[in-house]
């Protein structure tokens, strides 16, 4: 995954995307500056580059030089199975319409399992103290709610003790992953961007800042790896696959019964009746076709009697 804070989505940072795009399967962006009115060209830019997006609309202020805060894009390519993640998006217990948030998630689909991804833009100052508390809570809301694998990446615009002494990466049971050099060149030197991801997935990430210079600044890019052994792990506890009792038939009632493909069945459930049903005739058809079967008595027949008949006869009349 690429990341990166890139002030202004410009021609220049585009026509630069456009250039490393191919080496990525996600990309996430910050600060595009876009508003809600161009966000169908960008959807139609990303499209064009075999990219599925989700996008947060930058805002309007007069705070800033360039008359708008925020903006977000979110992008993984078609060749992985990904979707919006509007039914957190959708939470009511959120603050903040979807137009005003700093704040951008989308799904990963990887082995039966959804990793929840968001970029995040925490604006800096005193004066939009509100705005990140808000964003921090909303953050903590979603996460709670998605209940699995996430990955957070974005400008926190604070340093990473900064973020643990605020307590938040315990609140969500995280950790953070940090490139452990400078992501920022303003001010001497800052490191503010990296990732916070779900403890179970810790040690399966890594952060570096990205080699090369990149067409904005001051914010430098940075590169996201995922190790894709931890969903093949993970999904195997998550659904493991066991031998049937040799002696049992298709399934082992003690302790709720288990399908043919391992996979368990709530206790008493009206599918796993079913399917022992269906074992039972399978076992007493199997019964009856193996066992051996006596002469039919044909004697009292119209055939058996022409039988008899000839053989008494010797077939003459």
């Amino acid at each position: 995954m690429f990341y990166s804070n890139v002030t202004s989505l410009s021609k220049l940072a585009k026509e630069h995307i456009g250039g490393i795009s191919s080496q990525y399967q996600m990309i996430g962006l910050n600060e595009t500056h876009n508003q809600e009115h161009q966000g169908r060209s960008e959807k139609k830019w990303w499209d064009k580059m075999g990219f599925k997006t989700s996008m947060a609309p930058a805002m309007r202020t007069e705070k800033t030089v360039t008359g708008t805060s925020g903006g977000l894009s979110l992008a993984m390519t078609k060749k992985m199975t990904s979707y919006s993640a509007q039914v957190l998006e959708n939470n009511p217990k959120l603050l903040r319409e979807r137009s005003k948030r700093y704040w951008v998630a989308r799904y990963l689909r990887w082995t039966q399992r959804n990793l929840l991804v968001i970029v995040v833009y925490l604006p800096p100052g005193e004066d939009h103290g509100t705005d990140r508390q808000e964003t921090l809570e909303e953050l903590g809301e979603t996460i709670k709610a998605h209940k699995g694998a996430y990955l957070v990446v974005g400008d926190w615009n604070q340093e990473v003790q900064g973020l643990v002494e605020s307590g938040f990466p315990n609140f969500v049971k995280g950790t953070v992953i940090n490139p452990k050099e400078k992501t920022c060149t303003q001010g001497g030197g800052t490191e503010i961007d990296y990732c916070l991801v779900s403890a179970e997935l810790a040690e399966s990430v890594q952060v570096k800042v990205k080699e090369g210079k990149v067409p904005w600044g001051p914010h430098l890019g940075i590169e996201v790896y995922i190790d894709a052994s931890y969903f093949e792990n993970t999904f195997l506890e998550w659904l493991p696959i066991q031998e049937l009792p040799k002696d049992k038939g298709a399934h082992n009632t003690g302790g709720g019964a288990k399908s043919t493909l391992g996979r368990p069945h709530r206790e008493g459930c009206r599918s796993s009746r079913r399917c022992l049903r269906n074992t039972t005739k399978r076992t007493s058809a199997a019964t009856t076709r193996d066992s051996p079967r006596e002469p039919r008595d044909t004697s009292s027949t119209p055939q058996g009697k022409e039988k008899a008949r000839k053989a008494t006869w010797g077939g003459e009349e």
